[in-house]
């Protein structure tokens, strides 16, 4: 249940996101009427590939996961959004249905804008138009990376690619030198992210916290500056 001071922050701190923030004060209002807020607990669907696509979301607080699979309906790719982003980007405009799935990840606060809405302020504002194609743009170069990251053949690699992948888009600085994800990522979505198997990726993450380069805080992975500096790799 979300209160309704807890609504009025959220339409407060709407008004600073880029979606917004060119509009007046009378067109901020008119937008907000429309949008509403939902909070879903870890492991609850958002919404359902080939769902229809009535709304465009943005994060509030915690971690969504967006799926994507095969016609056999087998999930085989995962992207995480967190705080402020939207989602989904894929098929606007032009699109009727989800072409993606998503759930909570952790417990979430969601905005859900009406597509329509969306549509309208992409036709008559330009700031807008460009923050989500900027958007489209940030999304494919990530993909790129993470596919980029995950060709060799080595698993260990590639779990240790995906590792590093994930602390630099999902972690936040914690003490001098280290990175933390303030999530819970599991194995079983680290295997999926590297094509690997699930006991694979407990064998490698635990063989780096022996070698102190990870360090596990009840669930959640911090990343040692050595294990970023072992692990980067700057691609042109």
């Amino acid at each position: 249940m979300i209160t309704e001071k807890e609504r009025q922050r959220y339409r407060s701190e709407f008004s600073d996101h880029e979606l917004f923030d060119c509009l007046s004060e009378d067109e901020q209002r008119a937008c907000f009427g429309q949008i509403t807020f939902k909070r879903f607990l870890k492991g609850n669907t958002i919404f359902d590939m080939n769902d229809k696509r009535d709304f465009i979301y943005v994060v509030l607080d915690g971690l969504v996961k967006i799926e994507r699979g095969d016609r056999a309906g087998i999930f085989q790719n995962y992207m995480y959004v967190t705080s402020k982003q939207i989602f989904p980007i894929g098929g606007m405009l032009q699109s009727e249905y989800y072409t993606v799935s998503s759930r909570a990840a952790t417990l979430a606060t969601v905005a859900k804008i009406p597509v329509e809405l969306i549509e309208n302020l992409i036709k008559t504002h330009y700031e807008v138009s460009a923050y989500l194609f900027g958007q489209i743009d940030n999304i494919l170069n990530c993909s790129e990376v993470l596919r980029l990251r995950t060709v060799c053949s080595n698993t260990t690699t590639r779990i240790t690619q995906v590792l590093q992948y994930l602390s630099e888009n999902l972690a936040d600085k914690h003490g001098e030198n280290s990175l933390r994800i303030p999530y819970v990522i599991t194995h079983e979505d680290i295997a999926t992210i590297s094509g690997t198997r699930r006991e694979t990726v407990g064998r490698v993450i635990q063989k780096l916290v022996l070698d102190g380069y990870i360090i596990r805080d009840s669930g959640m992975l911090i990343f040692e500056s050595k294990f970023n500096k072992m692990n980067k790799i700057v691609l042109n």
